[in-house]
């Protein structure tokens, strides 16, 4: 039982360490003047949010507002992210 256990997570490690999403969910991205819908995906390393380019809020999107919307195909690195999250403890104390 505990072998078949181990074996199992072993597995899922080794998945999760080749850069497979570990988490995923469908959620809107709210960028200034429009919302439209799309993918978050965690790995091990980084966090990716992919626009649905098919869903009906995103084909009304005006195309010269394109270079106006930030990270709406992105890839943030755990690590960036962490720094933020430290300068800005470090600027509080």
């Amino acid at each position: 039982m505990m072998m078949k256990y181990y074996k199992l997570m072993k597995k899922i490690l080794i998945k999760i360490f080749q850069d497979q999403y570990v988490f995923q969910l469908n959620v809107p991205l709210i960028c200034g003047t429009t919302i439209t819908h799309g993918a978050l995906a965690m790995t091990h390393n980084a966090m990716l949010l992919d626009a649905d380019e098919y869903d009906e809020s995103f084909t009304k999107i005006y195309s010269k507002m394109f270079p106006y919307i930030d990270n709406i195909h992105g890839k943030w690195h755990l690590n960036e992210i962490r720094a933020i999250i430290f300068k800005k403890i470090s600027f509080t104390r």
